[in-house]
């Protein structure tokens, strides 16, 4: 192999690893091994979609300040209203877990946004799950959890 072809490979191989975000995941290790990732959630909310034909929530709950919430579906009588919770993470390689009552709902890695390696925020990721199947009239504990982050909240629901 020549050293023009040599040089054209290895470039398309740092393109291809750049793409899949392969060196912020080995940033992510060294961070997590030898100090603190920084791991952090925001734009965490509730929402409740009407009839599963919307496009939009029809009421949304702000948890980033607030960790009891009480949610009054019964005012959605005559439409299924289901639950969803929707946020961000910063700064995790590892699998989001949604735990509602004791029952894991959700147990997966959410959506990236493409983010430079040389940032303080190397990884951000978007994540919207739906609550529905496990959530119960009356208290429900709900914890979302990643790397060493967690949120725990106490719901409500009418």
């Amino acid at each position: 192999m020549n050293k023009k072809k040599f040089f054209l490979s290895l470039f398309i191989v740092l393109i291809i690893l750049v793409v899949l975000q392969v060196p912020n995941y080995i940033r992510y290790q060294f961070d997590k091994n030898f100090g603190d990732p920084h791991t952090f959630f925001y734009d965490v909310g509730i929402g409740v979609l009407l009839d599963e034909t919307n496009n939009y929530y029809e009421e949304e709950i702000d948890l980033d300040d607030q960790n009891k919430i009480s949610i009054d579906v019964s005012q959605y009588k005559k439409r299924k209203a289901d639950l969803y919770i929707y946020g961000r993470y910063i700064n995790s390689a590892e699998p989001l877990v949604v735990v509602l009552n004791d029952i894991v709902i959700y147990n997966d890695k959410p959506e990236n946004e493409s983010v430079d390696f040389y940032s303080r925020y190397y990884f951000k990721k978007y994540f919207v799950v739906k609550l529905s199947e496990a959530v119960k009239k009356g208290e429900n504990k709900l914890v979302i959890s990643t790397g060493n982050a967690t949120k725990n909240y106490d719901l409500y629901i009418n």
